[in-house]
């Protein structure tokens, strides 16, 4: 797993804090030029909204598995 496809969550004081990585920054400092840090920090008040947001919104800030990013390349470099 690249770093890129991390998740953290920790307890904080007054809820859970969420860590990721924003792929659109990932890939544009792949590019040569000046680098921006792709460290998102989401606060969620309670278990309820933390939930929420892995459910629907959670696939966004991950990067396609390398897996099936390499076969769709492969089948793509076939036709």
């Amino acid at each position: 797993m690249s770093y890129d496809n991390c998740v953290k969550i920790e307890k904080a004081v007054n809820g859970y804090t969420v860590e990721v990585q924003d792929p659109k920054v990932v890939k544009q400092n792949a590019k040569p030029g000046a680098y921006k840090d792709p460290s998102r920090c989401i606060v969620f008040t309670d278990k309820k909204a933390l939930a929420k947001w892995l459910d629907t919104d959670l696939d966004k800030y991950l990067g396609e598995d390398e897996y099936s990013s390499s076969f769709a390349t492969a089948v793509a470099e076939k036709d």
